[in-house]
């Protein structure tokens, strides 16, 4: 979005993205879970501090 995945610094990225997914479930269940087939999926979060940073802007137009 708004060429975050251009953007050096991940600190100005406006949506930041997870694998974490996988050693959650490893946590919470145990490494013999059985849910493999959730752990395959992303997770999107916003980062509400890169709203207010200047440069995550200008990152949108110059990477």
């Amino acid at each position: 979005m708004l060429g975050d995945n251009q953007k050096q610094d991940l600190k100005i990225q406006f949506v930041s993205e997870s694998d974490t997914h996988e050693q959650d479930l490893a946590a919470l269940f145990g490494s013999n879970h059985g849910l493999d087939s959730y752990a395959t999926q992303r997770r999107y979060s916003l980062q509400d501090e890169a709203f207010s940073k200047p440069l995550a802007y200008i990152g949108i137009y110059n990477p």
